[in-house]
């Protein structure tokens, strides 16, 4: 910083090619100084810390009330809630603006899913551009993945439901069976509704878009049968569209916005959760409420805990205090891993989760496709096939530090090291599938 500073005031007094006179004097360079914090007289300039900070916090910068950037100054409920609930955790906080790409891609197509139906944390999480995020709905698909603290809103008040055209609201079905469905990427609404199809949903068809100016544009032009979106979002655009009304509005959907940390951040997520029940039950939090009445505060009475219960089956676990080892899975292969409806589950959670116990460590499990732990290809790096299985960007960028459920073969062992086997390696076969007629004549060899 100090480099990059000094050249700037060198330059800006005519070190670099400017006569003599031109310069800039001592006096002059030495009150040329800027502070990263907001006043009444420079309103507009980002508070940051003077100091390292403990949590990073990312924001898309683009959730109405909640979070924006206008005239290039961000700002919003989210933003000042959460300089307020650091103040309290005595925790020194920084903010970035991320892309919504980032933090919940709506497809990972460069690691082979066109479409993200497992609900992976985007780059910005794995990765570690930062440790939370801000204006987080907590949906049961993401949080299999990520660790959510006491919500801020009120997740009684928001619904999701369809917005329909007047003459079909009072038919149209609860499920949207047979209906074409509209959703705005990477949304909150987008990434529930995918989850429950076929469980809660029955519709003949989905279309995904990129905002919900094309949704709506789409619902008025026909495309779609129904918007499925949040009420807020509902509300905002029927105040300003005759001919349409949301049908089968309801809650659950949502265990409300919240903060939401990698996993591997336990003890950020337990100082957070003691900040905000602090802070949600004292006059600040109420002025902060009242000064956006378009968002439907929580109470103090309002909480979350990232464990799994009887009471709460779909409930993923994760650790309250930081984690020892982050272990990546894939979450889709058969009875090993998968998520189902939104629940992550398998063998190698379960077993993954005992051999922490046994060792007593601290483990957070965190989705992530497979290619990105063993690519079949490094096209980007000049290898269209893998051929040396060199190790993905998960392992090579330290998205985790062990993956689990994988297959202990020669070459991977090579640049990646491995525990005792989970399964009988005399019982992992692997040989050729061939049609009946061919099976006599296949040579060993192929």
């Amino acid at each position: 910083l100090r480099v990059v500073v000094g050249f700037l005031i060198l330059h800006s007094c005519g070190f670099v090619g400017i006569t003599t006179a031109q310069k800039c004097t001592d006096t002059t360079t030495k009150h040329n100084t800027y502070a990263n914090v907001k006043t009444v007289a420079a309103p507009e300039v980002a508070n940051h810390p003077a100091t390292q900070a403990d949590i990073v916090f990312g924001t898309e910068a683009s959730n109405g009330d909640h979070a924006y950037m206008r005239d290039g100054v961000l700002g919003g409920f989210d933003i000042e809630l959460t300089n307020a609930v650091c103040k309290l955790a005595g925790k020194t906080c920084a903010i970035v603006t991320v892309p919504m790409e980032a933090m919940w891609p709506a497809s990972y197509a460069r690691f082979g899913w066109p479409r993200n139906t497992k609900t992976y944390p985007g780059e910005g999480y794995q990765g570690r551009w930062f440790h939370c995020t801000m204006g987080t709905e907590n949906l049961i698909a993401r949080q299999q993945h990520i660790a959510f603290t006491h919500p801020y809103t009120d997740p009684s008040v928001r619904t999701a439901g369809f917005v329909v055209p007047n003459a079909a609201a009072a038919t149209f079905p609860v499920d949207a069976a047979n209906k074409v469905v509209g959703l705005i990427a990477h949304s909150a609404t987008a990434h529930w509704f995918q989850n429950k199809k076929t469980k809660l949903f029955n519709p003949s068809n989905v279309v995904e878009y990129a905002t919900e100016d094309f949704l709506f544009a789409a619902l008025a032009s026909k495309v779609v049968s129904a918007a499925y979106v949040d009420s807020d979002t509902a509300s905002a655009w029927l105040a300003a569209n005759t001919g349409h009304q949301i049908v089968h509005a309801a809650p659950g959907w949502s265990k409300g916005m919240a903060f939401a940390c990698h996993p591997e951040y336990g003890d950020f997520v337990a100082a957070l959760n003691n900040a905000l029940v602090t802070f949600k039950g004292s006059a600040e939090f109420t002025a902060l409420c009242g000064k956006y009445p378009s968002i439907t505060c929580a109470s103090a009475g309002h909480t979350f805990s990232n464990v799994k219960t009887a009471a709460n089956p779909e409930i993923a676990d994760h650790p309250s205090r930081r984690a020892d080892i982050v272990i990546g899975c894939e979450a889709d292969w058969g009875d090993h891993n998968w998520v189902r409806h939104g629940v992550a589950g398998g063998f190698d959670y379960e077993l993954t989760y005992k051999a922490c116990e046994h060792a007593n460590k601290a483990c957070a499990i965190v989705g992530v496709p497979w290619q990105a732990v063993w690519p079949s290809d490094y096209a980007r790096f000049g290898w269209p096939v893998n051929e040396k299985l060199y190790p993905g960007e998960g392992h090579l960028r330290r998205w985790f530090h062990c993956s689990t459920g994988t297959m202990n073969i020669i070459a991977r062992q090579q640049s990646t090291a491995f525990s005792n086997p989970m399964i009988d390696p005399a019982q992992a076969t692997a040989g050729f599938v061939v049609a009946d007629a061919n099976a006599a004549s296949v040579r060993t060899n192929a």
